[in-house]
């Protein structure tokens, strides 16, 4: 006949508060434990995000020294094979009147999928009113971004696609 009885008509009222306590004491560590790992993963993206902004200020700094070399070279394979330091050099040359106004940022992105960490920042330059969208990349295993795109307009809406 105990058998068939409920758990809690077989436990005392002391057993029953004592595992009470150890229940809500379990629950309280496991909520520890996801706020801890959505903290960290939070802290990490922070660090990520302040790495790749590192990388896209210097394509600025040497967009505005027209210096496709050193563009050229802060790229990934994709990059590098697709643009020729001369051709950047010229690009820059011809974007000189629209990038010489200190930016600020107009969208940023982040996206993490297949292993493959990407930020895209859209700079919005002043006068003239000019967009840069640079997109940087670190692939899985990678201990560093890389530039992986370059894409400038006059307004923001063609450079929303984040396709490098």
């Amino acid at each position: 006949m105990e058998e068939n009885m409920p758990l809690a008509t077989k436990l005392t009222k002391s057993k029953q508060r004592k595992f009470l306590d150890i229940l809500i004491g379990a629950l309280i560590v496991l909520i520890c434990i996801v706020l801890a790992k959505s903290l960290y993963a939070q802290i990490s993206l922070k660090n990520e995000v302040k790495d790749a902004t590192s990388l896209t200020n210097q394509v600025l700094n040497d967009i505005r020294k027209q210096n496709g070399t050193a563009v050229q070279k802060l790229g990934n394979k994709t990059f590098q094979t697709q643009n020729t330091a001369a051709n950047l050099s010229s690009q820059f040359k011809e974007a000189a009147t629209y990038t010489s106004g200190t930016p600020t940022i107009d969208r940023q992105t982040v996206t993490n999928a297949n292993g493959v960490q990407a930020v895209s920042i859209i700079y919005k330059f002043p006068k003239p009113v000019f967009y840069l969208r640079v997109i940087v990349v670190k692939d899985k295993g990678a201990d560093a971004f890389r530039l992986a795109n370059l894409k400038a307009n006059s307004g923001n809406k063609p450079l929303l696609d984040n396709k490098y």
